[in-house]
């Protein structure tokens, strides 16, 4: 259980660190190519048109270079959690004996003999089958407290 709990999480810090890096890489790489391409621009359209007009053309380039890199982010966090809902799903629809164990409301175990409490993945499932409309009628009922 905690070996697939860890490897998701290593999975997760993995992938959000490539997001960094890559998130520092590109806006590095960018900022110093809107450096060289604004202070060209700038000088160019300020020998041609004037000191409003070439700050204008400054403010134009930096905006349409956010708004890429925003839609960069936008398309890398939408995949990211297009992932994480398709874990989920697949996560939900495997079943383990783990997924039978639960808690109900039968507290007191009393058996003949200890192997009796010995229960295999067969015995966990029944034993969810036989608690699940109790635990879920218990969940409903303290549903309004939580």
């Amino acid at each position: 259980m905690f070996e697939k709990i860890y490897d998701r999480w290593k999975s997760e810090a993995r992938a959000a660190l490539r997001l960094v890096v890559l998130a520092a890489a590109c806006a590095g790489a960018a900022a110093i190519a809107l450096g060289f391409l604004c202070a060209a621009a700038f000088v160019f359209v300020l020998n041609r048109s004037g000191p409003v007009d070439a700050c204008l053309a400054g403010a134009g380039v930096f905006l349409v270079a956010t708004l890429i890199l925003l839609a960069a982010y936008a398309g890398l966090a939408a995949a990211r959690r297009r992932e994480e809902r398709e874990r989920a799903a697949a996560d939900a629809r495997s079943s383990s004996a783990l997924d039978a164990v639960v808690e109900g409301p039968n507290f007191e175990f009393s058996t003949e003999t200890r192997e009796e409490l010995y229960y295999d993945k067969e015995r966990l499932l029944a034993n969810g089958d036989r608690w699940e409309r109790e635990i879920a009628r218990n969940l409903l009922a303290d549903a309004p407290y939580r």
